[in-house]
């Protein structure tokens, strides 16, 4: 079975997703959300692979909250 890859480290949101799952998701939009809710003020990437920073670490956990909203 293969798996999605969401990933956060530090201050970043990484959004990995396989190409099955392009045409019904796109990465940029995960990480455009996830990043609004942590203070970020920009995204970079491509519908397959997108990343995001922020300065808000202590709302991570709200951040994937609003992201999985998208699923």
């Amino acid at each position: 079975m293969k798996q999605n890859t969401i990933i956060s480290l530090a201050d970043s949101n990484y959004f990995n997703l396989l190409n099955e799952l392009v045409d019904k998701y796109d990465a940029v939009k995960f990480a455009k959300t996830g990043s609004e809710v942590i203070g970020g003020k920009g995204v970079g990437g491509r519908k397959d692979f997108a990343q995001a920073g922020g300065q808000f670490n202590d709302k991570i956990d709200e951040a994937f909250e609003k992201i999985v909203t998208l699923i």
